[in-house]
């Protein structure tokens, strides 16, 4: 049987968020307080979960949610794929 890891670091969540937040959210990359919050939050989630009794696979999904809440649509990310379609030839950054 496959063992469950009981916690993930909050710096595993960090660095997902801050990741995301980079890419799809370039004006929220300096909202430290955010992904502070957030990070902690899906640690405690994911932790919660698997004490629960819930699968890994689970777990995640929960602190996902707490983690990407409301950043799932991105208006940079959709302008960046329409610039990407109607102009193939500028390459991206």
């Amino acid at each position: 049987m496959k063992k469950i890891k009981m916690s993930i670091p909050v710096s595993h969540f960090r660095r997902r968020l801050e990741s995301f937040i980079n890419e799809r959210h370039p004006n929220l990359k300096n909202a430290k307080r955010l992904i502070a919050t957030r990070s902690v939050q899906a640690a405690q989630a994911f932790s919660s979960a698997v004490l629960a009794g819930d699968s890994e696979t689970a777990a995640r999904t929960k602190a996902d949610a707490l983690l990407f809440e409301g950043l799932l649509f991105s208006k940079y990310d959709t302008i960046r794929c329409i610039i990407a379609t109607e102009f193939p030839k500028i390459p991206p950054d």
